[in-house]
């Protein structure tokens, strides 16, 4: 549990270098980034209240959204867009394999 908490802060400080990175995203790259951190956040929810409370919710990944967002910012021609949903989807990653250890379900987004 030590490591994957060590592996999901590393992946946020590089979250925070890329974001600055990358510049503003445009019109159309905005909602799928927009609904993928939307997911994301809820299933972070979800672990928080497992951690002293119930454990009979699911954590639901965001990596598929994270995919279209990164499609998205690569056809906008937003410069460095990659990397920060590198970096999202490597924090999804770990926070799934977290919510496993915790006896937590784990479903994809395109199954839920």
């Amino acid at each position: 549990m030590l490591r994957i908490a060590a592996a999901a802060r590393h992946y946020s400080r590089n979250l925070v270098v890329d974001v600055e990175a990358a510049g503003s995203l445009d019109g159309k790259a905005f909602p799928a980034v927009q609904r993928a951190s939307t997911t994301l956040h809820q299933s972070l929810n979800v672990i928080a209240g497992a951690i002293s409370g119930p454990r009979d919710v699911t954590y639901t990944r965001s990596s598929a959204l994270f995919d279209r967002a990164e499609r998205d910012t690569e056809q906008a021609g937003t410069p460095h867009g990659q990397l920060p949903m590198r970096d999202l989807k490597l924090i999804d990653a770990t926070t799934a394999e977290m919510a496993e250890l915790m006896g937590l379900p784990v479903t994809d987004y395109a199954t839920a």
